[in-house]
């Protein structure tokens, strides 16, 4: 926005890159780098984070008709609550890692290769008990990343058809997407009716100005 207001024109490598700058130099946050990257440009994409500090984009489903599969068996759950802020409970992941836990930080890493032969391969259905176990793992790296009604919520899910989720954010966040097979749509759909759920698309422009006068 401001960029648009100086008659600037950036590239989204550039946004992304000014994002991550302000994020993580300025302001000092303790941040990782994939949300700035994955906001500017759009899509369902790999990320890869090289040594030397660069990135490469390579994008993981291109068919409409995969990701709306996909879609279909995602809810966006509104949680109502937020304990912590991303920045504290990235701060404890990085405590872990130099810790006895950080074994555990690498079997995170297996399991988001792990996802990515999945959803290459269009085996969603394994999608929701990969993201359970990873939820369990982080849950052992902080004890910041849940509470009492957030535990509440994915147990819900789970005794109702769901088979994984995760929290959008380091933690502690405000809504919960819960992966759910098509054939327990409806049950888990009744067991939630007093809950929000989004209706969201995955989005593939990436970040735009959309008006400007």
């Amino acid at each position: 926005m401001l960029n648009n207001f100086f008659k600037k024109k950036v590239s989204k490598k550039t946004l992304a890159d000014q994002s991550i700058y302000l994020e993580q130099k300025i302001l000092r946050e303790v941040v990782g780098s994939q949300d700035q990257i994955s906001t500017c440009y759009g899509g369902f994409n790999e990320i890869v984070f090289l040594q030397n500090g660069k990135y490469q984009i390579h994008p993981l489903i291109t068919n409409s008709k995969d990701l709306n599969n996909l879609e279909d068996q995602l809810f966006l759950v509104f949680s109502g609550v937020r304990t912590h802020t991303g920045n504290n409970i990235a701060n404890t992941y990085v405590s872990s890692f130099h810790k006895k836990n950080k074994n555990l930080i690498f079997e995170i890493i297996n399991q988001a290769n792990l996802a990515k032969k999945i959803i290459k391969d269009k085996n969603f259905l394994d999608l929701g008990p990969l993201l359970n176990e990873t939820w369990k793992i982080k849950k052992i790296l902080s004890k910041s990343i849940s509470n009492s009604r957030i535990d509440m919520i994915y147990n819900l899910g789970l005794k109702n058809g769901a088979t994984g989720g995760k929290l959008l954010g380091a933690g502690g966040a405000v809504f919960i997407l819960i992966f759910v097979p098509k054939n327990n749509k409806k049950n888990f759909l009744r067991s939630f009716k007093n809950f929000k759920i989004i209706d969201f698309k995955f989005e593939n422009k990436g970040t735009t100005i959309i008006l400007n006068d």
